[in-house]
């Protein structure tokens, strides 16, 4: 899965805001994840609107949604051409209401804000590594044992129909529980 920008229609967000720009990226192919990104010059400009961006993309885009999958994965990304302060970025990242909200500089996006959206929110520049791998020993005896038990389990089952089931799985679990296979 990635982030892709859409062609969605976010015109209410330009004509409420004009002094903004306004982007909107979805998840493909699962669609539900929304993520706005909002790009204004300087910090005034975001300190006066970023409540006020929020409202109106809950009442007029998250309201809408149909999925609550989807209502819970918007993201609101702020980018602001020079530097934000720390005041103000904590205060927008800390609000809590309607969607998880990022403030950045168009430095801290170095490039492509479709690759930044993909590390930022999927993790996609992530590597894991092993932390140990755990091999179990095969008990070619023991599984050979319980694939005989199962068969006879299933035979019994044929004949007397399936109501013994639920006793037949308790048998089992304390049979290779006392097995240890």
């Amino acid at each position: 899965m990635n982030i892709y920008k859409t062609e969605e229609d976010i015109s209410f967000l330009a004509y409420e805001f004009p002094v903004a720009k306004f982007s909107l990226y979805r998840s493909n192919p699962e669609k539900y994840l929304s993520c706005f990104v909002c790009e204004v010059e300087d910090s005034s400009q975001l300190e006066s609107i970023w409540k006020s961006v929020t409202g109106v993309i809950a009442a007029s885009y998250q309201a809408e949604l149909d999925s609550k999958l989807e209502a819970w994965n918007i993201y609101l990304v702020f980018i602001i051409s020079n530097d934000i302060s720390k005041t103000l970025k904590y205060e927008i990242e800390n609000n809590k209401f309607s969607m998880r909200k990022i403030a950045i500089t168009a430095c801290e996006v170095n490039g492509d804000i479709t690759d930044y959206l993909n590390n930022e929110i999927l993790g996609a520049d992530l590597t894991l590594n092993r932390i140990f791998s755990y091999n179990p020993s095969i008990n070619a005896h023991g599984s050979i044992k319980l694939q005989q038990k199962i068969q006879e389990m299933t035979e019994s089952n044929k004949l007397s129909g399936s109501s013994r089931m639920s006793n037949d799985m308790l048998e089992l679990a304390e049979w290779v529980s006392n097995n240890e296979i």
